[in-house]
């Protein structure tokens, strides 16, 4: 049997759902204001999302979670 690549549509919305609030939080800590959290976390996804469609992040999950922390980070 072997694993399946998922498709990038798939991708995205695993991380999505698994990561948005997390993130959201995260970038919460920081801004101290919900709706710049909330702008930030979801400019972040469309980053990923763009990313991922163009090939430029790899298909490992880790370096996915890692760009997204840092990039909420900065």
């Amino acid at each position: 049997m072997y694993n399946e690549v998922p498709t990038t549509t798939a991708r995205m919305e695993a991380l999505f759902k698994r990561f948005y609030k997390p993130l959201y939080l995260y970038a919460l800590t920081f801004l101290c204001d919900e709706e710049q959290a909330k702008d930030i976390t979801g400019g972040v996804f469309q980053t990923v999302w763009e990313m991922l469609r163009e090939g430029s992040l790899a298909p490992d999950d880790r370096q996915a979670v890692g760009f997204l922390y840092t990039t909420v980070r900065h």
